[in-house]
């Protein structure tokens, strides 16, 4: 399903946090539905309706049909996002990952690179190859590794074009070439401060 910028609601919300999105879109569903509660009061309130009133309530009736599968549309959309983050591509264990490797922290203590490559390495089995990728090249953007130590890494990638890919990061910064290098963290390690406004 994709949305494009004719949907109002896509345009309003598209910079939004998944979640708030969430809840807005459950927000407007509810209103929908307590103003479509509202019209069948007043139908059944046991006065007859005037004629406006019919012609009101029946040029009402598409748009709120209308509004209710755009919503829904959104909220399955949203469903879908959730269960990704949740389900088989373990999102939540790539972020946590991720945020391990940039910020030098797990919880509110130092993540040493030990506990880091522990991490890496759980990971190998349960992801999709890409998003393994994804995790290695922010670990070699963040930590400089003697060649024989990075060269052990790339050959937990197992798609060929994804370990000449992460190979190739050295022509993106002159800091990760040389047979010299040493094991060091490049990357600044945040305070928890810092971490949160991260």
């Amino acid at each position: 399903m994709e949305l494009d910028c004719k949907d109002t609601l896509w345009v309003e919300q598209r910079g939004e946090h998944i979640i708030e999105v969430f809840f807005h879109v459950e927000g407007l569903m509810k209103k929908m539905i307590a103003e479509n509660h509202e019209i069948q009061c007043k139908n059944t309130n046991g006065h007859e309706m005037s004629t406006a009133e019919i012609g009101e309530m029946l040029r009402a009736q598409p748009l709120q049909e209308a509004l209710n599968e755009n919503y829904k549309k959104h909220h399955g959309l949203i469903g879908d996002v959730i269960s990704e983050i949740n389900g088989k591509r373990k999102i939540k264990k790539i972020i946590a990952a991720q945020q391990m490797i940039i910020s030098g922290l797990e919880g509110s203590s130092s993540a040493n690179n030990t506990k880091v490559v522990k991490r890496i390495s759980s990971l190998n089995k349960m992801l999709y190859e890409v998003d393994y990728l994804r995790v290695l090249m922010i670990y070699f953007a963040c930590y400089d590794l003697a060649p024989r130590d990075k060269l052990t890494m790339l050959k937990s990638i197992q798609k060929e074009s994804y370990r000449e890919a992460a190979k190739n990061m050295i022509y993106l910064d002159q800091g990760m070439r040389g047979e010299d290098i040493k094991f060091k963290r490049r990357a600044t390690e945040q305070t928890r401060e810092e971490f949160l406004d991260f």
